[in-house]
């Protein structure tokens, strides 16, 4: 996560807000992050937001099949 234009760093309704989901829901997903991903995700209380403490932190890619992906894309639209 980085720092806005004012160099403040995100809060839970500004993710919320980026992610299309509910704050209480994306409270979850830091959690997720956090704990199943092992997320250098920390919050700074000085900046009032969440950051990443290794910027370089990247997500694990994930391999589906072609069903899968289309079995995604489906159940994202309904």
């Amino acid at each position: 996560m980085r720092r806005d234009s004012t160099g403040r760093y995100p809060i839970k309704a500004d993710l919320a807000r980026i992610a299309n989901r509910a704050p209480r829901a994306m409270q979850s997903d830091i959690r997720a992050l956090r704990d199943d991903w092992q997320a250098p995700l920390e919050f700074d209380h000085q900046k009032n937001g969440f950051y990443f403490t290794d910027p370089a932190w990247r997500l694990s890619s994930i391999k589906l099949s072609q069903g899968e992906q289309l079995g995604f894309f489906i159940a994202e639209r309904i």
